[in-house]
């Protein structure tokens, strides 16, 4: 059954883990990962990436009632100001990390936090990259307790998109990686490089006009990895890019006005939400990614 469109509110933009409303994995028993089928991606395994990414708002308790729910067991996993969540099931896991706070994103479009580090192949941005090193000791710890017999996939809302590409790249037996929201990571050798590398096994999701996917900007040497899915306003997913040239610049501007926009969606805040902010509402991605799976099992 299709759910109802989703509702857009710049609380749940800044803060989803303050939606009480939203039900996690509805009937997903009767709709299984299918942890072995790749390229293309099944439309049933972005819902449960998508689900998974919006469960990471949560603090650990909630988050692993979230998963229990859908018959995962829960591991969480911090080091420095880097979190993610195993969630494991009897044949497969996924790494999900947790997205960002409004007031982070000053970090990201800094000057500073706009220089790229050299990767494997290529260069990718620096606060990415030390994020990824600073939780991979412990990741790779977990890892090697829980992943043997399992296919591993990765996913991530916002810098969690970022932070989950970066280390399905890393991690040398990586089945999966589904992102949403996802800025872009590094530079064009980067991104060619995953691409060729895992094909049809990476897809990034884009909500039409989603602020976050144009940071940081191409001026800054910056290439999104291709392999992306465009959600139009009535839900529609497809290769098709939006009909508006939207170019970061003649949507907000500077850089530096990303953190002004999102600190503007937290609660409380008096302000005007474009519907480029709002479509980076994870939970509008969990909702679309059901409707498209629906869509295709023929659902009522």
């Amino acid at each position: 059954m299709q759910k109802p469109p989703p509702v857009y509110n710049p609380e749940f933009v800044a803060r989803p883990e303050r939606d009480a409303g939203y039900q996690h994995f509805v009937d997903a028993a009767a709709h299984p990962f299918a942890p072995m089928v790749v390229d293309p991606i099944p439309r049933i395994n972005a819902w449960w990436m998508a689900e998974a990414s919006l469960a990471t708002y949560w603090e650990p308790p909630g988050a692993a009632a979230i998963y229990a729910a859908a018959g995962l067991d829960c591991e969480f996993v911090t080091a420095g100001s880097t979190d993610a969540y195993i969630a494991v099931a009897p044949d497969w896991l996924v790494v999900a990390f947790r997205g960002t706070e409004p007031d982070q994103w000053q970090d990201v479009v800094t000057d500073a936090g706009l220089a790229l580090v050299p990767w494997s192949t290529g260069f990718v941005h620096c606060g990415f990259s030390l994020a990824v090193k600073e939780i991979w000791a412990a990741l790779t710890d977990a890892l090697t307790r829980l992943a043997p017999g399992r296919q591993v996939w990765f996913t991530g809302h916002s810098l969690g998109a970022a932070l989950a590409t970066l280390a399905a790249d890393k991690y040398p037996e990586t089945r999966g990686v589904v992102t949403f929201g996802s800025p872009r990571v590094g530079d064009g050798a980067f991104a060619a490089s995953l691409t060729a590398r895992f094909g049809g096994r990476m897809q990034r999701f884009v909500n039409h006009n989603d602020i976050v996917t144009h940071v940081p900007p191409p001026i800054f040497g910056y290439k999104h990895v291709d392999l992306a899915r465009y959600i139009a306003p009535d839900g529609t997913v497809s290769d098709d890019r939006p009909a508006l040239a939207h170019f970061f610049t003649a949507l907000i501007g500077h850089p530096l006005e990303l953190p002004r926009m999102m600190k503007a969606s937290e609660p409380g805040a008096a302000a005007f939400h474009p519907q480029f902010v709002l479509d980076h509402m994870p939970k509008a991605y969990a909702i679309w990614c059901w409707n498209n799976y629906d869509s295709e099992a023929g659902g009522p």
